[in-house]
């Protein structure tokens, strides 16, 4: 009470005139009672100076906070440290682990999926990404790459028995046996140029188009074997192609279907010319990318792969039906027209259509070396009439021609090697084209797939229509339709295939004329 009555003194004595001297006074009464001294006091200084325990929990949340809680702390300083710190404790305890999993199988398991996450963890996001949404693709593409190279091994053989090397085996006898015949004619291009690529003092090679030995004359600065660039284009291209030509199968029909297509089209008795200097893996990459794109209606990359496909052979051009038919079927010309939808016709067929004919341009480019190298853009044409015996021809002309030849000279190398085959695949052609309409496959496959067939045997004078044919995809993906439902006779129709291939590589071998 004695307090509350000095504190209403003190109150009263603000409030007086003299207040400095009563301060005074009241501080003299509160030293004399030391306990509400106290009490006052503590009012002026830090809240929780009396609690040291709480000031600590506020020291801690002003900066310190871990210093309390060890645990934590070294928990966070691990979220700092490298990501692989955790398997750390795991690499000390290896020798434990072991012997735990020699007993039980399931824990060697468990550190397969381990050490699997690990492996994962050193690879980027988007190689990861990558890998895992295009599996199919790279497995295909590397198993192809594995079945050329078990070709290359297999002629490795061929060469060890059918010729006596004095000095044993040699790299460049495995190239030799890959450029037979036209190889030696893009080698010489692509060493030479045009220009330089003379025989009999005429430019010959004119006949040959020129993307292929100008890839190879582009390897050439970091391969000097202008052979081995040859066979790695070849190669590649191969693989790639077959990436595409699965992806255009299942687009259509189906993973079995799809299946059987790659195995018809690389088991074909002729496909070994995949891996040689040759136009044809080239042609079959571009040729299945450009009918993927046209599918998908990507009229731009549609263009630019149609103008690399008519720089690689003069069946490029016939891509252009592909892309006229599925833009008349896809879009329903004739619907269109009796609807007077002039606008539509106009932006979904005549702009698109505008776009792809710029592929065309790739056969200006040939045109255009013919006149720089002679003077005259259809200069190959002279030489393919006077030098190769070769121009056009109705295709009843070129057909009474080979029949012909093959009941006269079937029984040798000729006939076996050019008339034989010709002859088969004639028929091959007819009842491919009629299985392929009977099986509704799509305007566009059709297009380049009937006028294909009436191109190759409209020839005055046809000796690669079998090697040619490779270039006929929609025949392989007829062949992959017809398989898949024949189970009983697959087995059967892709060994002798096989066995085929096998033999007319060892006539290539020998020069033969497998041409």
């Amino acid at each position: 009470m004695d307090n509350l009555e000095n504190l209403k003194d003190l109150e009263d004595l603000e409030a007086t005139e003299e207040p400095e001297e009563l301060v005074l006074e009241v501080e003299e009464e509160f030293a004399e009672e030391p306990e509400f001294a106290e009490e006052l006091g503590l009012e002026e200084e830090p809240e929780f100076e009396a609690e040291p325990e709480f000031a600590e929990e506020l020291e801690l949340e002003e900066g310190l906070e871990f210093e309390a809680e060890p645990e934590f702390a070294e928990e966070l300083e691990l979220e700092e440290e490298p990501e692989f710190a955790e398997y750390e404790d795991e690499a000390e305890d290896s020798g434990e682990a072991a012997e735990d999993a020699a007993e039980d199988p399931g824990i060697m398991e468990d550190m397969e999926i381990i050490s699997e996450a690990k492996i994962r963890k050193t690879v980027p996001e988007h190689v990861k990404e990558f890998c895992t949404a295009n599996r199919r693709e790279i497995s295909i593409f590397f198993a192809a790459i594995l079945f050329r190279i078990g070709w290359y091994i297999l002629s490795i053989h061929v060469v060890g028995m059918f010729t006596d090397p004095q000095d044993g085996f040699h790299f460049t006898d495995l190239l030799a046996a890959w450029t037979r015949w036209d190889s030696v004619h893009y080698i010489n291009i692509a060493e030479n140029g045009y220009e330089g690529a003379i025989e009999d003092g005429q430019h010959l090679f004119l006949v040959f188009y020129p993307l292929f030995p100008w890839m190879m004359a582009f390897l050439r600065h970091f391969i000097h074997d202008t052979r081995l660039c040859g066979i790695l284009i070849s190669t590649i291209c191969y693989a790639v192609g077959c990436v595409f030509f699965d992806k255009l199968m299942r687009l259509e029909y189906g993973e079995k279907e799809s299946k059987y297509a790659l195995l018809a089209i690389s088991l074909f008795p002729h496909a070994f010319f995949f891996g040689s200097v040759a136009t044809e893996s080239l042609f079959y990459m571009l040729g299945v990318i450009f009918l993927y794109c046209t599918r998908k209606h990507r009229w731009f990359t549609v263009a630019i792969i149609g103008f690399f496909a008519c720089m690689t052979k003069v069946q490029g051009a016939l891509l252009a039906f592909a892309v006229l038919f599925e833009l008349v079927f896809s879009q329903k010309l004739w619907k269109l027209i009796k609807e007077k939808k002039w606008n539509r016709i106009f932006w979904r067929i005549i702009v698109p259509g505008l776009i792809c004919s710029t592929m065309l341009l790739g056969i200006g480019v040939y045109l255009l070396i013919n006149y720089v190298v002679e003077g005259d853009p259809f200069r190959f044409m002279y030489y393919q009439k006077n030098h190769w015996f070769n121009g056009y021809a109705p295709i009843w002309t070129t057909v009474h021609f080979i029949f012909d030849k093959l009941f006269r000279e079937w029984f040798s190398p000729y006939g076996m090697a050019l008339w034989v085959p010709e002859c088969t695949l004639f028929f091959i052609y007819i009842i491919s084209i009629i299985y392929a309409f009977v099986r509704k496959m799509r305007p566009m496959y059709l297009a380049y797939f009937i006028s294909f067939f009436l191109l190759t045997y409209s020839s005055s004078f046809l000796i690669s229509g079998a090697r040619y044919t490779l270039s006929a995809f929609p025949m392989f993906m007829a062949a992959g339709l017809f398989i898949s439902k024949k189970p009983e006779t697959r087995r059967w129709n892709l060994y002798f295939s096989a066995a085929l291939m096998m033999y007319y590589f060892i006539s290539y071998f020998h020069w033969k004329q497998v041409l």
